[in-house]
C-alpha cells in the first residue's frame, strides 16, 4: 500500500472506528473468493489435462450419433409432411371403401327387392 491509502484509513478510522473494521473483512472476503475461483479454474484445468484422451473408435463412434442427431433434426419437417399426406391418404382411401361399400350394399339390397318382386 502506498501512504495515501494509509492516509485514507487513519482519517476514516478516526471519524468512526466502525467502518474501518468493516473495510478490513471485505478486502479479505474478496481475496479469498478470488483466490477460490483461482484454485477452482486450476483444478479443473488439471482434471481435464489428465483425463485420457478418447480412442479412435470412441471418436467415429460420437462423429457418427452427431451426424445421426443433425440428419434426424433436419428431415423432422419432411417426415411429418409425409406422414400427414399418408394419413390423410390412408383416410382418403377409407372413405372411399365406405363410399364403395355402402353402393355395393344399396345394389344388393336393389337386386335382392327385385328378384322377391319376381317371386312374389
Amino acid at each position: 500500500m502506498n501512504d495515501s491509502t494509509k492516509i485514507d484509513e487513519a482519517a476514516i478510522a478516526e471519524t468512526d472506528p466502525r467502518i474501518a473494521g468493516a473495510m478490513q473483512p471485505c478486502s479479505d472476503r474478496t481475496s479469498m473468493v478470488l483466490w477460490a475461483i483461482g484454485a477452482g479454474l486450476a483444478i479443473g484445468l488439471i482434471v481435464r489435462a489428465l483425463r485420457p484422451q478418447p480412442t479412435r473408435t470412441e471418436r467415429v463412434s460420437q462423429l457418427l450419433a452427431d451426424l445421426e442427431d443433425r440428419l434426424r433434426d433436419a428431415t423432422r419437417p419432411t417426415l411429418r409432411r409425409a406422414s400427414a399426406y399418408a394419413s390423410d391418404g390412408a383416410e382418403v382411401l377409407r372413405d372411399r371403401l365406405h363410399t364403395g361399400e355402402a353402393r355395393i350394399g344399396r345394389i344388393f339390397h336393389d337386386a335382392t327387392r327385385g328378384v322377391r318382386k319376381l317371386f312374389s
